[in-house]
C-alpha cells in the first residue's frame, strides 16, 4: 500500500509539473531581460510591461477584451442562471433534463464549427461585425456552463426552506430575495468566473465573428507570426493575473454563501 500511495503521489507530481511549469516559466521569463526564451536567464527588468502599456494597439484590444469578458459573463449568468433555475424548479425533472441536454448540446459543438454558424447568421441578418457580435457568440457557448452549474445548484437545494418562509408570511418575491436567491450565489459566481475566462481567452469563435476592433487572442496570433516576443510573456502574465483575481474573488464570494449578502 505504501508503494502504491508514493507511486500515485509521484504521477499527481509529475501531471502538476505538466500543467503549472510551462506557466511558471512564462512568467519568469517575462521578467527577464533576453529577448529570447533562453538561458541563461539575464537581468531581472520590467521593460516589456512598459513596452505593452507604450503599445496603444495592445491596450486598445486588452480594453476590447475585458469589455467583452464582463458584458459576456454578465449576460451569461442572467440568462443561463434564471432560465435553468426556471426549467429545473417548475417542469417536471424527466422534461427539465431534456431542455437541459439542449442547453448544453452547444457546447459539444467544436467551436470551429460553431464560429462558422455564427458568422452565416450574422451574414443572413445583414449585421455588421463588431464587439456585439463577438459579446453575442461568447454567451452562445458559455451559456451551457451556466446551465450545469445552476442544475446542479438547484438539484441541491432544499425546496423546505423556501417552503418554511412562505408558511412564515413571506411572498414568492421576498422568498426569492432572502432565501433562494443567497443559496444560489455559488452557481452564480461560478458562471461569472467561467464566462469571464472562457470569454477573454477564446480565439476559435473570435476569430470568425469579430469586427475591426481589436482583440487580444487575435493580436496574440498576428504576434505569433514574428516569433515568440518576451512582450507576448508579459501580456499572458497581466491575462493570468487578471483570471487569477477573477478566480480568486469569486471564490472568496461563494464562501460567504451562509453570510448574508445583499443583493439588492
Amino acid at each position: 500500500m505504501g508503494l502504491f500511495n508514493r507511486l500515485l503521489g509521484g504521477y499527481s507530481a509529475l501531471v502538476f509539473a505538466f500543467l503549472y511549469v510551462p506557466l511558471i516559466v512564462l512568467i519568469a521569463f517575462s521578467f527577464s531581460s533576453n529577448k529570447l526564451v533562453s538561458w541563461p536567464f539575464g537581468t531581472i527588468t520590467l521593460q516589456w510591461y512598459y513596452d505593452v502599456l507604450a503599445n496603444t494597439q495592445i491596450m486598445q484590444a486588452l480594453y476590447n477584451t475585458l469589455i467583452v469578458g464582463v458584458i459576456t459573463a454578465i449576460l451569461t449568468t442572467a440568462i443561463g442562471v434564471t432560465s435553468t433555475f426556471g426549467v429545473m424548479r417548475y417542469f417536471n425533472r424527466k422534461v427539465a433534463f431534456i431542455i437541459l441536454a439542449f442547453l448544453v448540446f452547444p457546447e459539444l459543438i467544436p467551436d470551429m464549427v460553431k464560429g462558422i454558424a455564427e458568422l452565416m447568421f450574422f451574414v443572413e441578418q445583414n449585421i455588421s461585425l463588431s464587439l456585439w457580435t463577438v459579446i453575442i457568440g461568447h454567451v452562445v457557448f458559455c451559456i451551457p456552463y451556466a446551465a450545469l452549474l445552476t442544475a446542479a445548484r438547484v438539484v441541491s437545494l432544499d425546496v423546505s426552506l423556501e417552503e418554511a418562509s412562505m408558511d412564515l408570511g413571506a411572498g414568492r418575491f421576498e422568498t426569492f430575495r432572502h432565501i433562494t436567491l443567497p443559496l444560489m450565489t455559488p452557481a452564480i459566481f461560478a458562471s461569472i468566473i467561467f464566462a469571464f475566462t472562457l470569454s477573454i481567452n477564446d480565439y476559435l469563435v473570435t476569430v470568425f465573428i469579430t469586427g475591426p476592433q481589436p482583440l487580444l487572442p487575435l493580436v496574440f496570433w498576428g504576434m505569433m507570426h514574428f516569433g515568440i516576443s518576451p512582450v507576448i510573456n508579459a501580456i499572458s502574465t497581466i491575462i493570468f493575473a487578471i483570471s487569477l483575481a477573477a478566480a480568486l474573488i469569486g471564490f472568496y464570494l461563494m464562501t460567504r454563501t451562509g453570510k448574508k449578502i445583499a443583493f439588492f
